[in-house]
């Protein structure tokens, strides 16, 4: 089923604690990482919504269908922060992204998006052997669920993949559309960072 228009939570507010600094003003390639996440999925959505730490300052967007909103309570986790951006989106899918996954393929979305059935409530790739939670797409009914998890003393967003009506894709299914698993690509630490410097600087350069 291929969404038409389908929305975007962007996660921004995790505490950074490997990295050192908060992710979303980190820059690479003279662009904040935030931006390029928003720009990355901009052409296929019709609105983003930021989700923010509730004590966390981001510059309003120039795009106006770009909007900000804040973690009820710091620190909880991205089960709560998920749920926080799809109770904000006005559609009825929405893709979920971190704000420190810049190289996120726009093919991979559209085929995350076409993997959506009607009665689903979500679709998560897997890459490495490892659930992505955040390189997804799901239906804004699934918060509710989200936040029981997180009541619970849940911690893992990995967890979303053991509801009812999730659907996983596999590695195989994707590595047509990302070879190098860029999508899956998060940057947790400065080396990352530097990492993906240099692998922006390799892209760029005249062959």
């Amino acid at each position: 089923m291929l969404v038409d228009t389908p929305a975007a939570v962007v996660l921004a507010g995790g505490r950074s604690l490997r990295m050192g600094r908060a992710k979303a003003t980190l820059v690479l390639g003279g662009e904040t990482l935030l931006d390029r996440v928003v720009r990355a999925v901009r052409p296929l959505v019709g609105e983003v919504v930021i989700v923010a730490a509730p004590d966390q300052t981001i510059a309003p967007a120039a795009d106006p269908a770009v909007r900000i909103v804040h973690d009820r309570v710091r620190g909880a986790g991205p089960l709560p922060a998920v749920a926080r951006g799809l109770e904000a989106v006005t559609v009825d899918v929405a893709f979920a992204l971190a704000c420190d996954a810049p190289f996120v393929r726009a093919d991979v979305l559209r085929y995350l998006a076409g993997r959506l059935g009607p009665d689903d409530a979500g679709v998560v790739p897997e890459w490495g052997g490892r659930l992505q939670p955040l390189v997804a797409v799901y239906r804004p009914g699934i918060a509710r669920e989200l936040e029981a998890l997180s009541a619970r003393g849940e911690a893992r967003l990995q967890a979303v993949a053991d509801l009812p009506d999730v659907v996983v894709v596999r590695e195989h299914e994707l590595r047509g559309l990302d070879p190098d698993g860029d999508s899956f690509r998060a940057l947790n630490t400065p080396a990352d960072l530097a990492a993906a410097e240099r692998l922006l600087a390799a892209r760029s350069a005249p062959r």
